[in-house]
């Protein structure tokens, strides 16, 4: 994949299409297969998809901060000579997205907001808990770590698939080399007030669902109700329905690439 270099580190990135920018970020633990794998090319359309900082083949230091996600979309699109462009992600993604659009607003033209597991606040403590449980276990890359820890008990008895799921980032490498992410992210506030929000005038759209513990509806709700003149659809579970969530979230992207200005 191409990679371009920033803050000294190298970051991988692959692009689809020709046409509109638009940059869609994958979520914690992830890299840019989930995006690749989600998304369906649509004609006209440049879908950038980046390693984040610490993830995929995209090298991190210390920093792991929402707000320096953003600032490494913005460098990126900078190193591919782009000015303006939508933007859309996935959990942390989404979260990213939001602080670009905040952080950089003369640069985004519209957001496509899936799955959203932050609002003005940090994850609910169980999950902060759960996933720094994960970066000692992952420091040691020893699953007894985890399993035997207060919050991978508590998480376990309230939301058994989240909890049962950390066991996965055993198996990358990534993973397992910036395990430190794990600890930080969670516990961030992307959105420093939903004030904020009122700011943002682009086209937005809000996908979420009901049976996502952690990326919970009402996320979505709180959203909706801060940014004004969004839009917010409830779309299929991926657990249940992986071919329908797709088709939702690229139906939705199309929607929102017609609403912008370009």
């Amino acid at each position: 994949m191409p990679q371009f270099v920033h803050d000294g580190l190298s970051f991988s990135y692959k692009i689809v299409g020709e046409g509109y920018p638009f940059f869609l970020l994958h979520g914690l633990g992830n890299n840019n297969l989930q995006t690749r794998d989600m998304y369906q090319p649509i004609e006209g359309i440049m879908c950038v998809l980046p390693d984040q900082r610490g993830h995929g083949e995209s090298e991190a230091d210390e920093d792991m901060s929402i707000d320096t996600l953003a600032d490494d979309v913005i460098r990126l699109a900078d190193h591919l000579g782009i000015d303006r462009f939508a933007i859309g992600g996935i959990s942390m993604g989404a979260a990213v997205s939001v602080a670009t659009c905040l952080k950089y607003p003369d640069r985004v033209t519209g957001m496509l907001l899936i799955r959203n597991a932050w609002c003005d606040r940090t994850m609910p403590q169980m999950y902060v808990d759960l996933f720094s449980a994960l970066a000692d276990a992952l420091k040691e890359n020893d699953r007894d770590v985890l399993l035997k820890s207060p919050a991978y008990e508590t998480v376990l008895k309230q939301d058994s698939e989240t909890a049962v799921s950390m066991f996965s980032f055993f198996e990358d490498q990534i993973s397992l080399k910036y395990p430190d992410k794990f600890a930080s992210i969670p516990g961030q506030h992307p959105i420093r007030s939903l004030e904020e929000l009122k700011k943002i005038k682009i086209p937005v759209i809000i996908l979420a669902n009901r049976q996502d513990e952690i990326h919970s509806y009402h996320y979505g709700e709180i959203l909706h109700d801060a940014i004004g003149g969004s839009e917010f659809h409830e779309i299929a579970c991926k657990k249940e329905n992986k071919e329908q969530y797709d088709s939702d979230i690229n139906r939705y992207l199309r929607v929102l690439l017609a609403e912008i200005e370009r």
